[in-house]
């Protein structure tokens, strides 16, 4: 098979074979191609549509005190951030620390992967703070607690 430019059409070629593909054609094909990968694309999002009527009041609740605490997280976590770019490392920690209380306060039912990550972060940050104060003992802890 050959594709031949729509372009080409002043030259006197001879195809090889009988079945001549020109680049509109071509374009056309891969449209319908397109065309199946957007048919997939719906499908899921009709099976994520499906599981999404499927949430209790329950479990919606517990969405949106998890969504409260990530926001609440995100501000502590600026918060801290701003001591920290200051050197006040002890501060940074106690503003962390503040954040670590409020995820373990939480009477959530499951400690979905963001919290953990949420809680994780707050290690890290908190271990770095004890290494800039070369509090090797403080920076262990927390350390060890995110590995």
């Amino acid at each position: 098979m050959r594709i031949v430019d729509c372009g080409d059409a002043d030259k006197k070629e001879e195809p090889e074979e009988e079945v001549i593909i020109t680049r509109a054609s071509a374009s056309v094909l891969e449209v319908e191609e397109e065309s199946e990968e957007e048919q997939e694309v719906l499908d899921v999002s009709e099976k994520v549509t499906s599981k999404v009527q499927e949430i209790t009041p329950e479990e919606s609740k517990e969405r949106t005190e998890l969504e409260a605490l990530k926001s609440l997280i995100d501000k502590i976590k600026s918060d801290a951030l701003e001591k920290h770019q200051k050197g006040l490392y002890d501060d940074a920690i106690f503003i962390y620390q503040k954040g670590l209380k409020e995820i373990q306060s939480k009477p959530l039912k499951s400690k979905t992967p963001d919290l953990l990550l949420l809680q994780t972060s707050l290690w890290n940050n908190i271990a770095l703070c004890y290494k800039q104060l070369q509090n090797t003992d403080g920076e262990l802890e927390f350390s060890s607690r995110v590995i």
